[in-house]
């Protein structure tokens, strides 16, 4: 069994910033959200932290303005 997520590094104007692609249900990688963190240990447990909140958004039925309020 594999992770619910995926993370990788993005290089950004203010550093390296990791990001994360959740999985849907069918094991497909969803659209990359950034984290906010700059240390994989920290962007990992944000993404956690969003499973467990339960408010990881789904591609299914979603408008940009309702994802970009994720």
């Amino acid at each position: 069994m594999h992770k619910k997520f995926h993370l990788y590094k993005r290089k950004t104007k203010k550093g390296i910033v990791y990001y994360v692609k959740f999985y849907d249900e069918y094991g497909n990688r969803m659209i990359g959200k950034s984290t906010g963190q700059t240390s994989k240990a920290a962007a990992e447990t944000w993404a956690f932290e969003q499973l467990k909140k339960g408010i990881v958004p789904s591609q299914k039925d979603i408008s940009f303005g309702k994802y970009t309020e994720y």
